[in-house]
């Protein structure tokens, strides 16, 4: 019952339960009396909207090309979102696409970062044999290494390359995280005298 209530909203046919049920009573809506009075009557969708049909002639047929038309102009402007990218990416010159590379090693997860090295280094298995002092003193010293005056320090980078050289073992690496890892096993690894 409630349903054909919200299909007869949707078609600006009535809001009114009441009506439904006297439509319903002079068998103007083919409906059947269901066993449970809370659930009330049992319409069949296709009388609902053959009711529709006299009412409004031609008004589901409008209402369901609305919605073809609706899904169409979804579809379409998906497509015209994928092509003003292509579009665009298309017009970029070669100095762009390099500058967008370039970008993208050094981006979110390609640059060094005092949080990154911290982490990086205190989630390192060999700090195990250090006591909380000898952490801290020993991250400093590592800190040291890559940071002066809180930036990273220019020799790390080479930029013809487009790769960070390690301070400890002197490797070029394209991301950061591998790097930070080895120097810090490196780091504190013990050495024999």
């Amino acid at each position: 019952m409630y349903e054909a209530l919200d299909i007869l909203k949707k078609y600006y046919i009535t809001e009114s339960k009441q009506m439904v049920t006297r439509w319903i009573r002079q068998n103007k809506i083919k409906a059947i009396r269901t066993d449970n009075r809370k659930q009330g009557w049992e319409i069949d969708e296709e009388d609902l909207y053959a009711f529709i049909e006299t009412l409004r002639p031609g008004l589901r047929k409008i209402y369901q090309e609305i919605e073809k038309l609706k899904q169409e102009n979804k579809m379409l402007k998906e497509i015209s979102k994928k092509v003003i990218a292509e579009v665009e990416l298309k017009q970029l010159s070669f100095d762009d696409f390099e500058e967008i590379n370039t970008k993208k090693k050094r981006g979110k997860y390609g640059k060094i970062t005092p949080s990154l090295l911290k982490k990086v280094f205190f989630a390192s298995n060999e700090l195990k044999y250090f006591s909380e002092t000898e952490r801290d003193y020993k991250f400093r010293e590592f800190y040291n290494l890559f940071f002066e005056n809180g930036k990273l320090k220019p020799e790390l980078f080479d930029t013809d390359k487009n790769v960070y050289i390690c301070p400890v073992t002197y490797i070029a690496y394209d991301y950061p995280k591998p790097l930070i890892k080895n120097a810090v096993k490196e780091f504190l690894e013990p050495r024999l005298f």
